[in-house]
């Protein structure tokens, strides 16, 4: 992180945003009083507490961050299994992360609905219903080391066994990386 490149930047301490969520005792014994986020993370990494460090970075991230995470996790670790419907909740989910608008958000209602918060692409979609238009800077918690950033905007596009993707054709999932490089590897 560069020195005064995000002067407005809230710094807020590993032990503020562990008070949001339960950790358990093996990770919350490696805490500091005054630990960064980014410190804290790399300590519980090295421990071997990574369900600890993925809970720490995800209630760190801003919402927008923490959607476009979720759908990025979920496009890497599913792939070409998501459904249709699920590649369209994602969809929605990451036009919001693109462009936080109310048409956006209004959006990611109807996916969201029709798969429920009990898929992780509905909860993806949901979240971006629920986070709202314009929100960012208001609700957004930064770490060190987790400014805004512009978010690259790059088609995600919805595929069906009807129209595949070929392995030099830009990945579905929206990486801006040919298929094969990505979700075709």
């Amino acid at each position: 992180m560069k020195n005064g490149s995000h002067k407005d930047v809230r710094r807020i301490s590993a032990a503020e945003i562990c008070a949001r969520f339960d950790l358990n005792r093996a990770a919350h014994s490696l805490l500091k009083p005054d630990m960064s986020v980014r410190e804290f993370a790399e300590i519980l990494i090295a421990n071997d507490q990574y369900a600890g460090a993925i809970d720490l970075i995800a209630h760190a991230l801003s919402s927008r961050h923490a959607v476009w995470w979720g759908c990025l996790c979920l496009q890497h670790s599913c792939g070409q299994s998501l459904t249709v419907s699920e590649k369209a909740a994602c969809k929605a989910a990451v036009e919001w992360v693109q462009e936080p608008t109310e048409a956006y958000r209004t959006a990611a209602k109807t996916p969201s609905e029709m798969l429920g918060s009990g898929t992780p692409a509905g909860a993806l979609a949901a979240a971006a219903a629920a986070a709202g238009a314009g929100q960012e800077s208001a609700q957004g918690y930064q770490g060190e080391g987790m400014q805004e950033q512009p978010v690259a905007v790059v088609e995600q596009r919805v595929v069906d066994e009807e129209h595949q993707v070929g392995r030099n054709d830009p990945c579905w999932c929206g990486s801006g990386k040919k298929f094969k490089k990505c979700h075709g590897a």
